[in-house]
C-alpha cells in the first residue's frame, strides 16, 4: 500500500519524471529496494510461521522506513537559497536520547513480557 501510495502521489504531483533525473534519485530508489524486498518476502511463500523470514522482513521495513525519514529530512532538506542547515548539539542530543528511551523500553518490554520465543536459561544449581 505504501509504495502505491508513494507513487501515485509522484504522479498526481506531476513529479515521476524526477525520480530518475535528480542527484537524490538514488536515495529513493533505495527505499523502494527496501519496502520492495519486504514485500517479496511475504509474497514469495504461503503464510507460516517463520520466524526467520519475519524477522528479515520487519528488519528490512524498518531500514526502508528509517532511510525514508532520513532522506525527507536531512538529505533533501533545503532550507533556501543562500541557507543551510544541520542539526545544532543539542538537536543532536535529543535524538540520541529519544534512540536511547526506545532502546530502554523495548529492553524493557522484553524482559518483562514473553516477547521472544525459545528456551527459558536456568541457572547451574551448585
Amino acid at each position: 500500500i505504501f509504495l502505491a501510495l508513494r507513487f501515485g502521489d509522484l504522479a498526481v504531483r506531476g513529479q515521476l519524471g524526477r525520480i530518475f533525473t535528480t542527484k537524490l534519485a538514488p536515495f529513493f530508489w533505495l527505499e523502494i529496494a527496501l519496502f520492495g524486498a519486504a514485500l517479496f518476502l511475504i509474497l514469495k511463500a504461503p503464510l507460516k510461521v517463520d520466524l526467520g523470514r519475519l524477522m528479515r522482513m520487519g528488519l528490512l521495513l524498518m531500514l526502508a522506513g528509517a532511510l525514508y525519514r532520513f532522506d525527507t529530512f536531512l538529505v533533501a532538506f533545503n532550507p533556501g537559497n543562500g541557507w543551510s542547515y544541520f542539526p545544532a548539539v543539542p538537536e543532536l542530543l535529543i535524538t540520541l536520547g529519544f534512540v536511547a528511551a526506545e532502546f530502554l523500553i523495548y529492553l524493557a518490554a522484553v524482559k518483562r513480557f514473553p516477547i521472544l520465543g525459545g528456551a527459558h536459561a536456568t541457572a547451574p544449581r551448585t
